[in-house]
């Protein structure tokens, strides 16, 4: 989660919250750096931009559901870790849904993230 990727966010969902960037006031409310909203973190685990979706190819048509939980604290200059599990494969006429769970941790085996997509 690096200051490019905080600023990437900012500017395209134009989140302008003093805890998702302004170091001073992160450091008065207790956070040693600016927090990740939950969006920011579930980036990480965007399924077209995952090995799955490179070894699905073209397969891999479209997005149409997501859950998630935020689990704890995620802060400028942590790094993160996605992993899948294919949980659900629901055949169609055309087509089919493939659901995967996702979980994110970050770099001290901590759980922060968790969910589903399909």
């Amino acid at each position: 989660m690096t200051e490019g990727v905080f600023a990437a966010f900012q500017a395209a969902s134009g989140d302008t919250r003093p805890i998702h960037y302004d170091r001073p006031y992160c450091a008065a409310q207790g956070h040693p750096d600016p927090l990740a909203d939950g969006y920011r973190t579930l980036i990480r685990a965007a399924i077209g931009a995952s090995p799955p979706a490179h070894q699905m190819g073209e397969a891999l048509i479209g997005f149409i559901a997501q859950s998630s939980r935020f689990l704890a604290p995620v802060h400028c200059g942590d790094t993160l870790y996605p992993a899948f599990e294919i949980i659900r494969l629901e055949p169609g006429h055309m087509t089919g849904v493939l659901t995967v769970a996702i979980t994110i941790h970050n770099q001290h085996g901590t759980r922060v993230c968790d969910g589903a997509q399909g």
